[in-house]
């Protein structure tokens, strides 16, 4: 059975399937109420992963496997994810750049963000979240975080820190 257009909060109430294709969803999953468009899009964010998983070490592919099992699963959440998954720029004169994704019992999140500092003056940091979804629904602009994200996968270092309870997520996309 294929669940109706309005469980994943998508405009019309026609009878789609699902964007799993034929598989049947189980009806205990939670759901983030995010349209297929937004999750079109999240696969630009998987694909950038991908694109650079042969750049990472075991600590960071592990991390790098919840991420994308959290993106994948979408629009259904991911219970015992808890993990921040990104690259950043080597660090210059104690300035940096980072681009990362965050997923745990809050929602998902892409994040940028830079350090800057200037010797006598002090150091300041600046983070935004450019794309979140969460139970309250979905904002901001993946391609805007693709943008900044892409060169600092390519030619940053990879970075993150999981906290998951890898025993109690559904490994199953």
């Amino acid at each position: 059975m294929l669940p109706k257009v309005e469980m994943f909060g998508w405009d019309g109430g026609k009878d789609m399937s699902s964007p799993y294709g034929d598989e049947e969803l189980d009806d205990e999953d939670e759901f983030y109420p995010v349209d297929a468009d937004a999750i079109h899009r999240v696969s630009d964010v998987t694909k950038l992963i991908r694109r650079n998983l042969y750049r990472l070490g075991p600590k960071d592919l592990k991390a790098a496997a919840v991420a994308l099992l959290g993106l994948e699963r979408l629009p259904r959440v991911t219970p015992g994810a808890s993990v921040v998954f990104g690259f950043r720029t080597p660090s210059n004169n104690g300035n940096w750049a980072w681009a990362d994704i965050s997923i745990g019992d809050e929602g998902v999140f892409l994040g940028v963000g830079e350090h800057f500092y200037e010797p006598g003056v002090g150091g300041d940091t600046e983070s935004r979240t450019l794309f979140e979804i969460h139970y309250g629904g979905y904002k901001g602009s993946i391609q805007e975080w693709l943008e900044v994200a892409s060169n600092l996968f390519q030619s940053g270092v990879p970075e993150s820190d999981d906290t998951s309870d890898h025993e109690s997520i559904d490994w199953t996309v």
